[in-house]
């Protein structure tokens, strides 16, 4: 089963940790952009990108994908999930 980018889990990593996008970004030499961009699910990051930020928040790789089923959510629902659950 092929595996994606767990957008939802490095947007709940950034925010837990008092992270911007653009300061995220710095952490592992990219750009605010590009960050937004996989947090939108425009672009998924690289494996070297993965293994940056895994580093950055202490965790291991895998914590950055799922596994690709039907019953997956949309964008729409996964950010409503993110926004009620910090409130």
């Amino acid at each position: 089963m092929a595996r994606k980018f767990a957008l939802r889990k490095l947007i709940e990593l950034r925010i837990s940790r008092g992270l911007s996008q653009r300061g995220l970004a710095e952490l592992i030499d990219t750009s605010g952009v590009t960050v937004s961009r996989w947090e939108r699910g425009a672009t998924e990051p690289t494996p070297y990108n993965v293994s940056q930020l895994a580093k950055v928040f202490g965790v291991l790789p895998q914590v950055f994908y799922r596994k690709n089923t039907k019953k997956t959510l949309d964008f729409n629902q996964e950010m409503n999930w993110i926004f009620l659950s910090y409130l």
